[in-house]
C-alpha cells in the first residue's frame, strides 16, 4: 500500500511540476499544457502495466479522454447534440470491444477498458451539463436517463458475458 502512495504522489508530482514549470517559462497557451498532461497520461499507463497496478491505467487513460474533450471543445466550430454523440459513442464501443480482445490474455487491463468505455459512454452527457444552457436542462436529463436505461438493458442482457470480464 506504501509504494502505490509513493507512486502515486510521484505520479501527481509529475503532472502538477510539469505544469508550474511551463507557467514559471511562459508557456501560456493551452496546447502545450494539455500535451504535457497526455504526456503524463502516457506515463501513467506503463507505470499501470509495469506496475500491474489497474488505478494508474485507469488513470491515464481518463486523463487522456480528457485530452480528447478539450480537443474536441476547442478545435470544432460547433457541437451539436448529433456531433457529440458521433465524437464518444465510437470511443466508447471501441474501448469496451478492447475489453472484450483482451481479457482473456490480461484481465486487468479488460478491465480497465471496460470501466473507461462506461464512463466515455457518458462523456456527452457530461459536456452536455457543463454547457446546459445551449442544450437545455431538461432535454440533458431526458437523454441521460435514455441513455441509462438502455445501458442497464445492454447489461442486462449480457450479463453472463461482462461478468467474465469483470471478474
Amino acid at each position: 500500500m506504501a509504494a502505490q502512495l509513493w507512486i502515486g504522489m510521484a505520479s501527481l508530482f509529475l503532472l502538477f511540476i510539469g505544469v508550474y514549470l511551463l507557467r514559471l517559462h511562459g508557456v501560456q497557451a493551452s496546447v502545450p499544457v494539455v500535451a504535457y498532461v497526455a504526456l503524463c497520461s502516457v506515463v501513467w499507463i506503463l507505470t499501470g502495466l509495469l506496475a500491474r497496478l489497474a488505478l494508474f491505467q485507469l488513470c491515464g487513460w481518463v486523463s487522456l479522454v480528457f485530452c480528447y474533450g478539450w480537443l474536441l471543445h476547442y478545435q470544432l466550430e460547433t457541437l451539436s447534440w448529433i456531433t457529440l454523440q458521433l465524437s464518444w459513442m465510437p470511443l466508447a464501443i471501441l474501448f469496451c470491444w478492447m475489453s472484450w480482445i483482451i481479457h482473456e490474455k490480461n484481465s486487468q487491463a479488460g478491465l480497465v477498458f471496460f470501466l473507461l468505455s462506461l464512463i466515455v459512454w457518458y462523456m456527452p452527457e457530461l459536456y452536455a451539463m457543463l454547457y446546459a444552457e445551449k442544450y437545455g436542462s431538461q432535454t440533458v436529463q431526458w437523454l441521460l436517463l435514455s441513455k441509462l436505461l438502455a445501458q442497464a438493458g445492454l447489461l442486462f442482457a449480457w450479463r453472463k458475458k461482462w461478468t467474465e470480464w469483470v471478474v
